[in-house]
């Protein structure tokens, strides 16, 4: 018994996953620790992401200032960035054995019969993991040294990746020059309204299915369709806001948190598995 349980056991990790225990955050073969080696690299590389982009703005408008006389975004350096990374495992399984028995003279037989059974499992993790940054703090720092992440040991599309997050800052911060886009100027004004958000979002879906079959004198067992197959999703969720940052609490005006406060409900929304009624 033992030694069956470890072979389907190995069979669900070589596939995709099995759905009867929670899933590990890393690929399997996998442990905990590799887990937390992922969200230790994703981390790293947002935040690296977001130190550059920062940089690159404020320094841009710096240079800009430097042409037109006056600085158009200068009040970005008093706001803060609130972020969060929701991490998805979604992991399925369904067996299907199926069985055709025909009787000994199939030429003249006017019946055979047919059966089968089916089951599934379906596990889902969700892991949210929430982090603050003031833009200053972030500009303090500086850029990352180029190819700090190049020996990331995790793999994700979070890693390594363009997320957009400086052409996405560029076009909401700077544009505040030409006049089409109104600057905030401080929380105690109408402008403390204004926040900016930016979602990156990944689905990576695999699967595998195996169907073995035997044919005895009278009975052909399993002889279409899956035996066994499994999948596992994994959804990576990077969610940014920036906004005003309330100098009384040091986090962000409570427009701005409220912004994030949605986007975040809508993210988990989407994350979280369907439960169904029936009567």
């Amino acid at each position: 018994m033992m030694a069956r349980k470890t072979l389907a056991g190995l069979f669900c990790a070589l596939l995709t996953g099995c759905g009867t225990y929670v899933p590990e955050l890393a690929d399997p073969p996998s442990n905990q620790a590799d887990g937390q080696l992922l969200v230790q690299a994703i981390v790293r590389s947002v935040n690296c992401e977001m130190r550059n982009a920062v940089a690159f703005v404020i320094d841009r408008d710096k240079e800009l200032a430097a042409i037109n006389g006056q600085r158009t975004a200068a009040w970005f350096e008093k706001w803060g960035v609130q972020a969060a990374l929701t991490l998805t495992i979604d992991e399925k399984t369904s067996i299907n054995p199926t069985a055709i028995w025909t009787p000994p003279n199939p030429a003249t037989a006017l019946f055979s019969l047919a059966g089968g059974v089916s089951a599934s499992a379906d596990a889902t993790r969700i892991d949210t993991l929430n982090f603050y940054h003031s833009v200053q703090d972030l500009y303090r720092l500086g850029p990352c040294p180029a190819g700090d992440n190049a020996a990331a040991p995790m793999k994700s599309l979070l890693i390594q990746g363009d997320l957009k997050l400086r052409q996405w800052l560029v076009s909401h911060v700077l544009a505040t020059g030409t006049g089409e886009i109104t600057a905030p100027t401080g929380i105690d004004t109408p402008l403390k309204q204004d926040a900016l958000s930016h979602e990156v979002r990944f689905l990576v879906a695999t699967s595998g299915n195996i169907n073995p079959a035997w044919t005895f004198v009278h009975v052909n067992v399993n002889p279409a369709g899956p035996l066994l197959s499994t999948s596992r999703d994994r959804t990576h969720d990077l969610l940014l806001t920036f906004g005003p940052v309330d100098p009384s609490s040091k986090r962000l005006a409570s427009v701005a948190a409220g912004t994030f406060q949605a986007s975040q409900i809508g993210v988990y929304m989407r994350s979280a598995p369907i439960t169904r009624f029936g009567f």
